[in-house]
């Protein structure tokens, strides 16, 4: 199955956003049909049944929240995609225990939205013609990863005053992978204005992750129930790409 097999209910009360997006997943989806509130959102879902939701979290009328709830109660093979800003921590973790499947910011990278849609319809496929068990199994998983995520964001812009401009977790196995994007800080920033500092950057953000091995632990723990340690870590100052793999210990 492939994404253009698919049909989307995209969600966004901003008319510019909503036509512009509209107009490019028109040939990437089977059918995409747009929406500018929470109701008209929900008569839609009623009619077309959606594979896959993407959805704005702040409507004029019923909150996106309400909407993700009520379809998620109805349908837990639907795949759905919040938007939304990194600064609404507290928003994005309610809409986690709503049941969404993951998360992008605003304004979108259709590059990053792709790949989103891409992870999603493997998922979906996944889904598709298994029990419904196994479908809330696979959905407390991507809630699980998606919490990771909102709290290893939220602690790296406490610990450094900036956090990544995204983050993506994947558990797979006793594997739990941490990939934070655009993790330049200013004073990074400066720096890299000689590339003989690349070297001194890398060994700073390595120490830096080192001091907060304790925390990053608790957050994978806490959401994970499980024990873990750190695997290896990969820094990639030319890309500001950092990526972090855990251990997930067998119990006992």
């Amino acid at each position: 199955m492939e994404l253009l097999d698919l049909t989307v209910l995209y969600i966004e009360d901003d008319d510019m956003t909503r036509e512009s997006l509209t107009y490019y997943l028109k040939k990437r989806v089977r059918n995409i049909y747009p929406a500018a509130t929470g109701k008209a959102a929900l008569q839609s879902y009623e009619t077309y049944n959606p594979d896959i939701l993407i959805v704005d979290l702040l409507l004029p009328d019923i909150s996106g929240i309400e909407v993700i709830k009520t379809i998620r109660k109805r349908n837990a093979r639907c795949r759905i995609l919040v938007t939304s800003s990194l600064d609404d921590t507290e928003t994005i973790l309610s809409s986690v225990e709503a049941g969404i499947d993951d998360y992008i910011v605003k304004p979108i990278d259709p590059a990053v939205l792709m790949k989103k849609l891409n992870d999603m319809t493997r998922t979906y496929e996944q889904l598709t013609g298994t029990s419904e068990q196994a479908i809330l199994a696979s959905v407390d998983k991507v809630n699980v990863e998606m919490a990771i995520r909102n709290s290893f964001i939220k602690l790296l812009k406490q610990s450094s005053g900036r956090g990544p401009r995204d983050a993506n977790i994947s558990w797979l196995g006793d594997k739990l992978v941490i990939a934070a994007y655009d993790t330049q800080t200013p004073m990074e920033k400066t720096l890299r204005k000689d590339i003989k500092n690349d070297a001194f950057i890398k060994q700073f953000r390595v120490l830096f992750y080192e001091s907060l091995q304790r925390d990053i632990r608790e957050i994978i723990e806490s959401h994970t129930a499980m024990k873990c340690c750190l695997d290896s870590m990969n820094i990639d100052i030319q890309r500001q790409n950092d990526k972090l793999v855990y251990k997930i210990l067998p119990d006992g």
